[in-house]
């Protein structure tokens, strides 16, 4: 039978997904200061200009960008550590499941977040329905990682269980 060529390895995926989480979160903190800046120029001029309903919306989207930010660097965290015990060979563990769990948590709080964000923004601005849409489907992309991080550890823990049993049975 023929070998297929794989692109990673066993012994190269974990240091990759290792790095992808690094370069995530130094991009995801780039995204997070740059709408940051973008919050506070509009609260400026939304309390230089008098302008209540900019002032509100800034301190709605600045809140939302910190919710958000605390809930993905959380995520990101537990992942990373997650992938240094999956490469040192424990993967169906006890502690995996929770950290799959974990991060779940972490997706449905970011989603959240951009719910009650959408909420104050709709009653703040009235029908501005284009950045609502683009928002909204944050949530459903965060609520879909939420839904698949928790059949992952689902999985996992069925795996454990399994494992366990095997190992008992010789």
């Amino acid at each position: 039978m023929k070998h297929e060529r794989r692109f990673l390895t066993a012994q190269t995926v974990f240091p990759v997904l290792r790095a992808a989480t690094v370069v995530s979160g130094l991009l995801g903190t780039a995204l997070a200061l740059f709408l940051a800046a973008i919050g506070i120029d509009v609260l400026r001029a939304g309390l230089e200009e008098n302008i209540p309903c900019w002032t509100a919306a800034s301190i709605v989207g600045l809140a939302a960008v910190a919710a958000v930010s605390v809930c993905a660097y959380a995520a990101l965290t537990i992942f990373l550590r997650l992938c240094g015990r999956l490469a040192r060979g424990s993967a169906f563990t006890a502690q995996n499941v929770a950290a799959m769990r974990r991060i779940a948590r972490c997706f449905l709080g970011a989603g959240a977040a951009l719910t009650i964000t959408v909420a104050g923004l709709t009653v703040i601005m009235g029908g501005m329905l284009l950045p609502m849409i683009y928002l909204l489907l944050l949530v459903l992309i965060c609520l879909g990682a939420a839904l698949l991080c928790e059949a992952l550890g689902v999985l996992t823990e069925r795996a454990a269980a399994l494992q366990q049993e095997s190992e008992l049975t010789i």
